[in-house]
């Protein structure tokens, strides 16, 4: 086998693939904190899995930065933003749409619990808020409860699968 140096292309495609692991695997401690969140516990536990959760969202936007600018860079260099051929496109627009919603329902969804068990969130912090106190045990459940592991992760991973049959078989 003869590795190639000098082809940049398929240098940025492999920054592309291994960046889309690298947000695969972040979103994977999210994933596991929201399911892991839902067998209940005492607060510290609460606790713990939010900040858990939270902490890989740092490795979450590296990894989604460098995945839309390599795939960005690879379709140009490939020539699949001009060649009459949809795919790419609708692959971004995906992908825009998925970003939209998974944050929307993060934010909506995380953001009570993270009241409930006593935490701030980044805005709170931002705005100088201080750490709310922690509700009751029967408020962090109710808020525990509205949040929707299997939905997420069936959009979540659904979209990325569509999005991967886009890029592999090339249909439109």
């Amino acid at each position: 086998m003869r590795w190639l140096i000098d082809d940049y292309y398929s240098w940025i495609v492999f920054i592309h693939v291994a960046s889309t692991l690298g947000f695969v695997m972040a979103h994977g401690i999210s994933a596991g904190a929201l399911f892991a969140l839902r067998r209940g516990g005492a607060l510290e536990r609460t606790r713990a899995l939010l900040d858990l959760s939270a902490a890989s969202f740092a490795a979450v936007y590296v990894s989604l930065l460098a995945l839309l600018a390599s795939g960005i860079v690879a379709g140009i260099m490939g020539g699949h933003f001009t060649g009459g051929r949809w795919w790419l496109w609708i692959s971004i627009a995906l992908f825009v749409v998925l970003i939209g919603y998974m944050g929307a329902v993060r934010w909506s969804q995380m953001v009570n619990v993270r009241h409930a068990a006593g935490l701030q969130t980044q805005d709170d912090i931002k705005k100088g808020m201080p750490a709310p106190e922690p509700s009751s045990e029967a408020d962090i459940v109710a808020a525990v409860a509205s949040v929707r592991p299997w939905l997420v992760l069936f959009v979540g991973f659904g979209g990325l699968i569509v999005i991967l049959a886009l890029m592999m078989f090339k249909p439109i």
